[in-house]
């Protein structure tokens, strides 16, 4: 088996492992769009199959057409590969400017200039070179395409930043998956520019390597969130609780809230209106709780059922009392039926240092018992 077969094959190996992470991404985010990442995949797809035409057309002068198609196409994917990447990283980041579109339309023409750089090479011999026998070399620009790197560079120095500047684990976990992702990049960067042109091309392989760490990631991070309110889960407040508790190790008056959340009359709704209305009652308090957490420093769980905890770093009693009066106005402004009415009993306990998770917990539980107790008196 001669070593171009053996690479088809390596080629051929990678592309499936790519479409696999992206059917696999696609099944089990049906509710996701379409984003940036799933871009790189069908991109990474693209190369490995061009590239696959180039090692077919290499050192054969009757597919001369064939190697200057397949490396236009080749060299001109990972300028738009680099962009997907940084598309990809400012939403994760949440960068706001991001969503200009004249900001994005700018930060694309580096990739277009290559594109247009790489189209003209097949006579200017600017970038690569194909002699009379099929054989590639380079040409004195033949630099030019790895621009594109300059995109994953960008992004890995903005996700190192990130990570110094996050105040938690899982913040700083989350940016050094990002930076992880530059590393082959930029090594094979490295490569590529001192290595002989015609020599082993291993972009397919980074993008399928990187691709690799953010599914994985992507995975973990599913196993932490709720499918029905996309809420993080229970075992995602779990990890948010042993955080805080190691936060408050390091600094004594670094305390929390914790309030736990309960829909009023959720067995009604089901009972009486079936449990796809039920759904949507948690799906509409999720997004509430979601919106007014984030406004007070604080992350909302979905701890199972009807049940929601709010888990704030302001243990302030104005705090407390102005997420209740948040969370009461946007119920307010709900429609959900006409004849029902969506309403919310909460109570909250603040971490002391005294007390374990489940007693604060308990002490929350407590409170909000207490609030639906006076709610059933009052009617």
């Amino acid at each position: 088996m001669n070593n171009t077969l053996i690479y088809i094959q390596s080629q051929v190996l990678c592309i499936i492992l790519l479409l696999t992470m992206l059917v696999f991404d696609l099944k089990y985010n049906q509710k996701q769009k379409p984003s940036s990442l799933h871009g790189i995949y069908i991109l990474g797809v693209l190369a490995g199959a061009f590239d696959i035409l180039r090692a077919i057309s290499y050192g054969k002068a009757p597919l001369i057409w064939l190697g200057h198609m397949s490396n236009i196409l080749y060299l001109s994917v990972f300028g738009f590969i680099g962009f997907l990447w940084l598309s990809y990283c400012n939403r994760e980041f949440g960068l706001v400017f991001w969503k200009n579109l004249r900001i994005k339309l700018l930060y694309m023409i580096p990739a277009v200039l290559v594109l247009g750089m790489v189209i003209t090479s097949s006579s200017l011999e600017n970038i690569y070179v194909i002699d009379a026998g099929g054989v590639y070399s380079k040409g004195d620009m033949y630099f030019i395409p790895f621009v594109s790197y300059l995109y994953i560079a960008l992004t890995g120095i903005v996700a190192l930043i990130c990570r110094n500047r996050s105040r938690y684990d899982r913040d700083r976990s989350k940016f050094a998956t990002f930076a992880a992702f530059s590393l082959p990049a930029l090594a094979v960067l490295i490569y590529r520019i001192f290595m002989p042109y015609g020599g082993l091309a291993l972009e397919t392989y980074v993008v399928l390597l990187s691709v690799m760490i953010l599914y994985i990631n992507n995975q973990h991070r599913q196993i932490l969130i709720d499918s029905l309110t996309k809420l993080p889960n229970r075992f995602g407040m779990d990890a948010e609780l042993a955080e805080q508790l190691g936060e408050f190790k390091k600094d004594k008056n670094d305390l929390f809230t914790v309030i736990v959340c309960d829909l009023d009359d959720f067995k009604q709704i089901n009972d009486s209106f079936g449990h796809m209305e039920g759904d949507r009652a948690l799906k509409i308090i999720a997004d509430i709780l979601n919106r007014v957490s984030s406004m007070n420093n604080g992350s909302a769980y979905r701890m199972g059922g009807d049940e929601f905890v709010i888990i704030t770093d302001d243990t302030s009693a104005e705090t407390t009392q102005n997420i209740y009066n948040q969370i009461a106005e946007e119920l307010k402004n709900v429609s959900f039926r006409d004849d029902f009415t969506l309403g919310m009993s909460l109570g909250a306990a603040s971490y002391d240092g005294s007390v374990s998770v489940t007693e604060l917990l308990g002490r929350a539980d407590m409170q909000l018992y207490k609030t639906k107790k006076e709610k059933k008196v009052g009617r």
